[in-house]
């Protein structure tokens, strides 16, 4: 896949991931009930996760790239705390994530082991979980299909904790991951990074006006 086929095809996977993200969190503070909001949330991470692994695949520094997600990371602090919980959002984990895949390519296994024992330890949304599902996307990254078995078996891993039960529908994420998206489509890449706060921060103040 060219660099050009690439870029488009994140594009629509980073869109389908933001509006899975919206229902999410729609879900999560609006109707809690309303499970099945929460589960199609379940098909963002995934989504966000194969982003990363692509972005370490094309971008020209890394240090830029996680000191980036870690800026946006205290920039969304506060509304995530507000309107979730007082515990890492997840630019953390995917600042982490980048980091463990940077300790990979330079052969630096203390390196993603203490990334990976600071993120669980820290609370970082998706833990060691999270950290496992980027490695597999950027090392698979030309050949998908292998990449399927080993996120189905950590996936099933981490379902085993009962609260983290609802994250096998995570899985159907493989199947946009995996298509090969021949859409034209061109998303500002600091879409994101704003969308993550503002959406947060908006749905709060709905939330506020409907108690």
């Amino acid at each position: 896949m060219n660099a050009t086929h690439q870029h488009e095809k994140n594009d629509v996977l980073k869109l389908i991931a933001i509006i899975s993200m919206l229902i999410d969190h729609i879900g999560y503070g609006l109707f809690p009930k309303m499970m099945v909001l929460r589960y199609v949330g379940r098909l963002a991470f995934p989504i966000f996760a194969y982003h990363i692994a692509i972005g370490c695949r094309y971008t020209k520094d890394l240090h830029r790239y996680i000191l980036r997600l870690f800026l946006f990371a205290l920039i969304s602090q506060i509304p995530y705390t507000i309107y979730f919980r007082p515990s890492p959002n997840i630019f953390f984990s995917l600042a982490f994530g980048v980091m463990v895949i940077q300790a990979y390519k330079e052969n630096k296994p203390w390196l993603a082991l203490l990334v990976a024992f600071i993120a669980h330890f820290s609370g970082a949304s998706y833990g060691v979980y999270g950290l496992m599902l980027m490695l597999f996307f950027y090392i698979h990254q030309d050949n998908l299909q292998k990449a399927i078995l080993p996120i189905i078996l950590i996936t099933l891993t981490y379902c085993a904790v009962p609260r983290y039960g609802f994250q096998i529908f995570s899985l159907f994420a493989l199947i946009p991951i995996c298509h090969p998206w021949n859409i034209r489509l061109h998303i500002n890449k600091y879409i994101f990074y704003w969308f993550y706060p503002a959406h947060i921060l908006l749905l709060w103040f709905i939330k506020q006006g409907l108690t």
